[in-house]
């Protein structure tokens, strides 16, 4: 806890929660317009959930103290974390049962990438409008203050679940495909909830990437390979990473992993042809082969031009360079061109 937070503690109070009387269970399902919260956190923070058109709500409650409430916190903020990334708005808010001094907090909450602002409900008036009586409990409330998802009780699954959640109140991912991964069969569900963990996994290690958070970005690449170890994409997202970096031999190692006859081996064979092509000395026979291999079933592959452009400058063919180069922007703006009437067709169609 910063200092401010400690010097706000003897008058860090609950003021007002939503009424009590609240609606039965059951109208706290999906869809419902879930109770304004109308309190102050322990950092004299004043919370007030009422407004609609606010940012992505998340209220984690739990209890000081219990394993499974710190478990469920550490859930919630890997979930949050490639939201905070991408910088989309978002608020978690965790209510506890009773009060706790600081320090009792810090363990957990000190380690936490995404920290929540911290309730404490001793009257019981948020658990009682929310009908909270398991911990933990988290509910998941979309920008129009509606509830999306509500899940008491820690599972095997409680990550992945809320992180589907929130995909689904941000508008990443439909209600209807979420409620069918919830009643999949245990084995599909598992696995189909590795998947998306890992996909989200690489679009997380991929910004990033962009920011310049190397380390943390390999990091996240290498859990997704964990994650779904048969998958392509993460082995294809490493690998891409590693050869912009220069570790030539760690990145060609992954592309040669990603199994043939996949759509992503004509992405591992791209990879390492550059790779090949990158090598002190380059092996440019091997990366042309690999080259004119895609290209030989994909011969409008404006990716596959451009690597060919690279093996002929590395090889100081400065036309035959010119020449795929050129082949590979008239490609693309071909497509964008393409992409651009598709677009218009549909405007008209409206």
């Amino acid at each position: 806890m910063n200092r401010r937070m400690v010097s706000a503690w003897p008058v860090a109070a609950l003021l007002a929660a939503a009424a009590r009387g609240g609606p039965p269970v059951a109208d706290l399902e999906h869809g419902a317009v879930a109770p304004p919260i109308r309190a102050t956190t322990i950092e004299d923070e004043r919370i007030d959930t009422a407004a609609r058109d606010g940012p992505v709500l998340i209220v984690l409650f739990g209890a000081t103290g219990q394993a499974k409430t710190d478990q469920a916190c550490r859930l919630v903020a890997a979930a949050l974390e490639p939201i905070a990334a991408r910088r989309e708005p978002h608020r978690w808010l965790l209510v506890l049962s009773r009060s706790s001094a600081p320090a009792d907090l810090e363990p957990v909450l000190g380690e936490l990438p995404c920290r929540p602002s911290v309730v404490h409900d001793e009257s019981r008036e948020i658990f009682g409008a929310f009908r909270t009586v398991v911990v933990p409990t988290a509910v998941v409330i979309d920008r129009e203050g509606r509830v999306v998802h509500r899940q008491a009780a820690m599972s095997n699954r409680f990550g992945d679940i809320i992180a589907d959640a929130l995909a689904v109140a941000l508008g990443h991912m439909s209600y209807e495909r979420f409620e069918q991964s919830l009643h999949a069969p245990a084995d599909d569900a598992q696995d189909a909830a590795s998947a998306q963990r890992a996909d989200r996994l690489v679009q997380f290690g991929r910004r990033l990437a962009e920011e310049g958070r190397d380390a943390l970005a390999e990091e996240k690449f290498r859990q997704a390979i964990d994650l779904d170890p048969a998958a392509p994409a993460p082995r294809l997202a490493l690998g891409e990473f590693l050869l912009d970096r220069s570790r030539l031999d760690e990145a060609g190692a992954w592309f040669r992993s990603v199994p043939e006859g996949r759509r992503e081996s004509i992405d591992a064979r791209l990879g390492l042809a550059r790779v090949c092509a990158a090598q002190s000395p380059p092996d440019l026979e091997e990366a042309e082969q690999l080259v004119r291999a895609v290209l030989e079933g994909m011969p409008d592959l404006a990716r596959a031009h451009y690597a060919m452009g690279l093996i002929h400058e590395r090889r100081g063919d400065a036309i035959a360079a010119a020449a795929s180069y050129r082949r590979a922007a008239e490609l693309l703006m071909r497509q964008a061109a393409s992409l651009s009437s598709t677009d218009q067709t549909d405007v008209d169609e409206r």
